[in-house]
């Protein structure tokens, strides 16, 4: 995706335009977004949420980059599909399809921005879900995941959003 700085859309594609000849590459401007960073609000681009944050430091300020609020429902949205109460596959069967889903999520908002805290907010959902999908399978109740259920289902296979560089 294109996202460009500058008021005028040919200036701004300009320095663009050495590497997009030789390739033939065609600029569509449904993924283009033209923002003047003096004035940024807080908008939802591809999937990222930007807004500028004040610094610490007097004076200085910084663009916060991460997912946005609507591609975290969707991410909640395909695990409790999964996740399901009335499911009959296995812990197993059931950590190998979130996976699936979590490690395309990491893959795509983990290189860009701040996603720790998405991450961190994200991997206490999973553990909830399926804290929630053992406490429902029988009428007596389960033990398995009352205590240190972040690190059994990680013995289990689950694999978690990093939190950390």
């Amino acid at each position: 995706y294109l996202l460009c700085v500058e008021t005028d859309k040919y200036y701004k594609i300009a320095p663009f335009a050495p590497f997009i000849k030789p390739i033939q590459l065609i600029i569509n401007d449904l993924f283009m977004l033209f923002v003047d960073l003096k004035d940024l609000h807080p908008f939802d681009f591809l999937g990222f949420n930007f807004q500028r944050i004040t610094g610490l430091i007097k004076g200085t300020s910084y663009i916060k980059i991460q997912a946005s609020k609507k591609s975290q429902t969707k991410l909640k949205n395909k695990i409790r599909d999964i996740v399901k109460h009335r499911t009959s596959n296995t812990l197993g069967v059931l950590i190998n399809k979130v996976n699936q889903v979590l490690r395309g999520w990491k893959h795509y908002f983990g290189g860009i921005g701040y996603p720790r805290g998405v991450f961190f907010r994200i991997n206490g959902f999973v553990v909830n879900r399926f804290y929630r999908w053992h406490r429902r399978l029988s009428q007596r109740r389960s033990k398995y995941l009352s205590r240190g259920a972040y690190e059994k289902l990680r013995q289990a296979g689950l694999e978690y959003l990093p939190t950390t560089r």
